[in-house]
């Protein structure tokens, strides 16, 4: 298993930049990007717990449908196809990190940080008045800030409710890291107290493997299903996606909101156990 200790950095003068201990704890997240990326930094990017990340990357599944006939450049007011050209959804070349941050748990506002050029950055605010995040580490309920912005009454087409079903079932957090709130960071002032650091690093895999390991699992709760497809392996296939989503989320996320109080679908600790076991020592996957 590859790991790394983080060190507080000193500063010019011998202070060290450090998280106030009363506020500080150890939060265990992951987070998906391109492999070129180096391993552990985290810097002005996004990460999730284990039930937020596993929302973002199960939501990326569905791609090969909802982007299909997307044209690049094309205009897209309500966001609906914002992770066909986002790198860390639709990237051929992606991997998936587990780590130990520590961070301030006086958290700010969510920062939206993306990919731009192959520079990270992240802007807060609202999607129509963006503004400079602080030092803070930002949060977000994944679960309460997207049914907010997309109401069942406005799900029309199975991938709406599919991602809507998700967030039923998996309550997590998302996460970022402003470059200017990291221990020893660039930017950063070292005789200031800094919000953030990564601890180290569990393990990296790639995504590939990582969605091989899953779909063991899910095939294995519905094999009718998905043996029925005339192309049973396919994960890309329309029958394979429809067969993935039903068993996770129940027979009839496709079409209605389904509240996790019905059971239906895998259990959500099943899922998240799933999707976390990619990172175990007794792994498939090795460490990138």
């Amino acid at each position: 298993m590859r790991s790394f200790s983080a060190i507080l950095l000193a500063s010019a003068g011998g202070a060290l930049a450090a998280i106030d201990p009363q506020y500080a704890a150890n939060l265990t997240l992951y987070h998906v990007n391109e492999k070129n990326y180096t391993l552990g930094d985290i810097t002005n990017m996004n990460t999730g717990d284990l039930a937020g990340d596993a929302v973002f990357a199960l939501r990326s599944r569905y791609l090969p449908i909802e982007c299909a006939g997307w044209v690049p450049g094309a205009p897209d007011p309500t966001h609906t196809h914002i992770d066909c050209s986002n790198p860390e959804a639709a990237s051929a070349d992606l991997a998936v990190t587990k780590l130990v941050v520590e961070v301030d748990t006086r958290f700010g506002q969510y920062g939206m940080c993306n990919v731009h050029n192959g520079v990270y950055s992240c802007v807060c605010g609202t999607w129509g008045k963006p503004a400079p995040c602080g030092a803070a580490v930002g949060v977000e309920n994944v679960t309460e800030a997207f049914l907010r912005q997309i109401p069942v009454t406005n799900a029309t087409v199975d991938t709406t409710y599919w991602f809507l079903n998700l967030l039923e079932k998996l309550v997590g957090n998302w996460y970022s890291h402003v470059g200017s709130g990291q221990c020893g960071g660039p930017g950063a002032d070292p005789g200031a107290p800094c919000t953030w650091r990564v601890v180290g690093v569990e393990r990296r895999v790639d995504k590939h493997c990582s969605e091989k390991v899953v779909n063991a699992g899910v095939v294995a709760a519905a094999p009718a299903c998905f043996g029925a497809c005339p192309q049973p392996t396919n994960a890309t296939s329309d029958c394979y996606i429809k067969c993935f989503y039903g068993a996770l989320l129940g027979a009839q996320a496709n079409e209605t909101l389904v509240p996790a109080a019905m059971g239906l679908g895998l259990p959500a600790e099943d899922i998240l156990a799933l999707w976390d076991s990619p990172f175990a020592a007794d792994s498939p996957c090795p460490s990138i």
